[in-house]
């Protein structure tokens, strides 16, 4: 019985690939991953839970195994040079490694179309070419060369180089990050938007592994590009969104040089400014003419792709509309890195059980709230005025939520005393927690920020004033980091969370619309 194992299991490539393979008969699948709880739903088979920075765990997941599907990969399309090194190369060649040194006897790997575009690109057996604007690019072509050294007849190697990733459970991408940015009606098109957008469908990505694995006959090392049935253009792909969901398109039009140093103008004032750059020079990179096609892959896998890229945006969209409420970052989220070393909350993520005591002296449990929405809220300190406000409006409203199947609890970092005083003049309709000692605060991976309490006297003076106005929500004593940011957790009938919403400044809360959304979504 052969034995596949598929790192990165809960990731977007990861996935994909894990219900391409799960139904091969006499296949014995193992899933790596961190949190096994975010593994799709249905799959029963069996799981090596870990973190691929621990090399004892490194050692132990090839035992055994023949194929490796390596999917696991923390990227970032700017800066991050040290954690990309230490988050994505060290573990990947680590474990390639490893697979050699245990028998494996095919190692697959997940790279991209723009290793060695615009130059080489078409060929996908080329070399890399490292781009030094893009640090994260420059490991992921220094794996490929790795992979190539470490290729022989007894450990061969599959280099799957693909495209823009899309749809399902979609993780960073071009599609996420460029979209928020064009509403700013300041992107213009690249060239007229003529080069090539390679779209790709996570199910066909899914089926480029399993023809991967299923393949023979391949020399020491292969390797291949994997796009979609039709590669469009940035203007086609551009004006069908334009078309079918309202954005905006490009207004002008720039080459290529200029808009590479305009990118590198935004890059070079980011850091005097709080916010991520417009564009970089990485951005631009994506978009250069790949001419990548499937003709090998063809050929050489028996890989034919499905999914038409128009269908995969709209499968996208529908995803984004539920997950993505802003602009996404250029760097995956770095889980169990923070600056309280504890983990924050994802959606997908399992809320554990729990029992606290509110300030009214009841017992808050988790088992009080079967087949039914919470909303666990973090706020600062009792007399914050921003906290208040959000009090009063959730109170406000408390009846009509709680009659779409949802409850609330509130917590704060100041003692009950202090709660008592301030808190209950408004009599909230849901429970207080009082946390002085900030556990949990740091259980939930909350953090603080002296730009996001400035930020918010700036962006959110009107409701300040309206707090000490008409609401008399005067500020008192301060418990704890007065630049504490809140956070939301919004939890399904099932534990499961839906939105993790981390404050960026001290009044970011989630928004009201957000949970209307979801409850609508719900049927409720």
């Amino acid at each position: 019985m052969q034995t596949i194992l598929i790192t990165g299991a809960t990731g977007f490539v990861g996935s994909h690939i894990l219900e391409s393979v799960a139904g091969l008969p006499d296949v014995r699948i193992i899933a790596a991953c961190r949190d096994r709880r975010r593994l799709f739903a249905g799959y029963d088979g069996e799981v090596r839970e870990g973190d691929l920075r621990d090399p004892t765990y490194v050692q132990s997941l090839c035992d055994g195994v023949h194929t490796v599907c390596h999917a696991a990969a923390w990227t970032s399309l700017y800066k991050h040079r040290r954690k990309s090194h230490e988050l994505f190369l060290e573990p990947a060649i680590r474990l390639v490694d490893a697979a050699a040194a245990a028998g494996v006897k095919r190692f697959l790997n997940v790279s991209t179309t723009s290793a060695a575009s615009p130059d080489a690109s078409s060929d996908a057996m080329s070399r890399g070419i490292c781009r030094p604007y893009w640090p994260h690019l420059c490991n992921v072509v220094a794996l490929e060369d790795h992979l190539r050294d470490k290729a022989s007849d007894a450990f061969s190697v599959v280099n799957l180089r693909l495209g823009l990733f899309a749809g399902r459970r979609y993780g960073i991408g071009l599609l996420p990050i460029l979209l928020p940015r064009l509403k700013t009606h300041l992107v213009p098109w690249v060239a007229g938007g003529r080069t090539s957008m390679p779209i790709i469908d996570g199910r066909d990505i899914g089926q480029a592994f399993l023809c991967a694995i299923q393949a023979g006959g391949l020399g020491a090392y292969e390797s291949f590009n994997i796009v979609g049935p039709e590669v469009p253009t940035e203007r086609q792909v551009i004006e069908f969104i334009n078309c079918e969901f309202g954005y905006p398109k490009p207004h002008f039009s720039v080459p290529f040089p200029i808009a590479f140093a305009f990118a590198w103008l935004m890059e070079a004032i980011d850091p005097l400014v709080p916010w991520e750059p417009l564009v970089t020079r990485s951005i631009i990179h994506l978009l250069r003419e790949v001419q990548a096609d499937n003709a090998r892959a063809e050929r050489m896998l028996d890989y034919k792709p499905e999914y038409l890229w128009q269908d995969t945006v709209r499968v996208h969209f529908d995803e984004m509309k539920i997950r993505q409420q802003g602009p996404m970052s250029m760097a995956r989220p770095i889980e169990g890195i923070h600056t309280n070393n504890e983990k924050q909350l994802q959606q997908g993520d399992r809320l554990d059980a729990f029992e606290w005591e509110a300030i009214n002296g009841e017992t808050v449990k988790f088992d009080d709230y079967p087949g039914r929405y919470l909303l666990l809220s973090f706020y600062r300190y009792a007399s914050c005025p921003l906290c208040n406000m959000r009090v009063h409006e959730l109170s406000r409203r408390y009846q009509e939520f709680n009659d779409s199947g949802l409850d609330m609890i509130g917590v704060f970092q100041s003692p009950k005393d202090k709660l008592l005083q301030y808190i209950t003049r408004q009599t909230p309709a849901f429970p207080i927690i009082a946390d002085p000692g900030c556990n949990l605060y740091k259980a939930f991976g909350l953090e603080s920020s002296w730009w996001g309490l400035t930020k918010a006297w700036i962006t959110r003076f009107p409701r300040v004033m309206e707090a000490f106005g008409s609401k008399q929500f005067f500020p008192g004593t301060i418990e704890g980091d007065i630049h504490r940011l809140p956070a939301d957790i919004l939890v399904g009938p099932d534990g499961v969370v839906l939105e993790a919403y981390y404050g960026k400044d001290i009044g970011d809360h989630i928004p009201i619309e957000t949970l209307n959304r979801r409850l609508r979504g719900s049927n409720l």
